[in-house]
């Protein structure tokens, strides 16, 4: 609901701020933004949630309108020029916010029907309304409703892992689905990355969160031993290579470090003198 909400007024508001943009560019106009701000300016766009179908829909009371959800990347200049940005690999689940309202990365635009009022059958959305969410603006003749509705369900579960690497450590290799290459156009194979990280960290988030794997430790084996250790440098991941981002939140995790004693395995026989039997044991020397 608060999701909606929001979206609802954000934008009707976008489009008050553009209709007063024109009418301050033309003298001609400037006298009606008075009178276009007293009467709350632009209010013909409604989003709401359908929470049968778990999907939203995008409704506006007299113009049609187009959804151009292929903008969603907007990455500012300082930043795409610093070195230290790592090559991501394509996301086809957590893309940015049009994935999570349930639509695609395609242009929608909107449909209407003469006479169709769209309806959610389950009660109303508005106090009353009786399911009719939508109606056409009643200061406008001849008007007609335009709506979208989303082809997915919402998901605002967000990434379900992270992914811990430690250079010269990491021992999980991974592969890269959905990677668009001359090698996977052509095979029937996927691209990997070897070595790629060292664990495989569960996400619980706050109030929801799903994943499906249970809490294995990981480790790290030297055979033959680790000559030395001398520092760490870790990064944490998720699986497309952008950097976790925790904000003003703390994380913390623990390495265990487990040393095993070098020794070498002794074989002894043992005689009973008055059965005459000898068995084999073996014993560990360091």
């Amino acid at each position: 609901t608060q999701m909606v909400t929001e979206l609802t007024n954000r934008f009707n508001a976008v489009v008050t701020e553009y209709i007063i943009n024109y009418f301050n560019s033309n003298p001609n106009y400037t006298s009606f933004i008075k009178a276009f701000k007293a009467s709350g300016g632009y209010q013909e766009f409604v989003v709401v949630y359908n929470t049968v179908q778990q999907k939203i829909w995008f409704g506006n009371r007299s113009s049609s309108f187009i959804l151009t959800n292929n903008t969603t990347a907007i990455i500012n200049s300082l930043i795409s020029d610093l070195k230290c940005i790592r090559s991501q690999l394509p996301d086809f689940s957590n893309w940015g916010l049009p994935q999570n309202l349930g639509l695609t990365r395609c242009e929608t635009s909107s449909v209407s029907k003469p006479g169709d009022t769209p309806r959610f059958y389950y009660g109303d959305v508005f106090p009353g309304d009786g399911g009719y969410w939508l109606l056409p603006n009643s200061e406008l003749p001849g008007c007609q409703v335009h709506y979208i509705s989303c082809p997915f369900k919402i998901n605002f579960m967000g990434e379900a892992y992270f992914y811990l690497d430690i250079d010269n450590f990491n021992c999980i290799d991974e592969t890269s689905p959905y990677n668009l290459s001359k090698f996977t156009m052509h095979t029937n194979e996927t691209n990997g990355i070897v070595n790629s990280s060292i664990a495989k960290i569960a996400v619980p988030t706050t109030p929801i969160s799903q994943w499906f794997d249970k809490e294995s430790p990981s480790y790290k084996l030297y055979l033959p031993p680790a000559d030395k250790i001398r520092k760490l440098k870790i990064k944490i991941r998720y699986h497309n290579g952008q950097l976790v981002e925790f904000g003003k939140f703390n994380f913390t995790f623990t390495l265990e470090f487990t040393q095993y004693m070098p020794s070498q395995l002794k074989q002894y026989k043992v005689s009973d003198l008055r059965s005459g039997m000898i068995s084999v044991a073996a014993s560990l020397k360091r």
